[in-house]
């Protein structure tokens, strides 16, 4: 299936994300309509769950971890990279929800983000093997716990009705 570090790198994961979002009705929604979002946000326990799955907060969690295990750039601290990413996802939400809004028609927005991304973040020499399960373990321990609160809520609201 071609170049296993490949699938771990930047540039896949951030073509998979958004690949994956453009799909999903419910990132289109949640992205420009802010009366969902205050429907979303009623109750103060679903407005912090909902302020940790925010891309700003998954990025607090996770570029850290990524940067501990040597899968980012050392020339600039972690907190850096967060904002960086935070603003180019912005922006590029905005341009993919609101095509109004983007200067020029690109072929493949997926590609130019992607591309934008890593040349942004990866480190000049690839990470091996062990710090790349490392970081993926603990990565994926930082997501679950998150969506394990969203399906609790969600089990909650609809049990209760709240």
């Amino acid at each position: 299936m071609g170049d296993p570090d490949a699938a771990v790198s930047f540039h896949t994961v951030f073509e998979l994300l958004i690949r994956t979002a453009e799909k999903l009705p419910l990132a289109t929604r949640l992205y420009g309509d802010a009366d969902l979002l205050r429907l979303l946000t009623q109750q103060a326990g679903d407005r912090e769950l909902f302020a940790r799955t925010r891309p700003s907060a998954l990025c607090n969690a996770v570029m850290p971890i990524l940067h501990r295990h040597g899968l980012t750039r050392h020339d600039r601290p972690w907190p850096d990279q967060a904002y960086t990413v935070h603003a180019v996802l912005t922006g590029f939400g905005m341009a993919m929800f609101d095509p109004a809004t983007a200067p020029l028609n690109v072929d493949d927005p997926a590609e130019v983000l992607a591309d934008t991304v890593a040349q942004l973040l990866d480190p000049p020499v690839a990470p091996g093997e062990a710090a790349i399960t490392s970081a993926a373990a603990d990565t994926i321990a930082v997501l679950r716990e998150t969506r394990d609160a969203v399906l609790e809520l969600i089990e909650r609201s609809q049990v209760t009705g709240e």
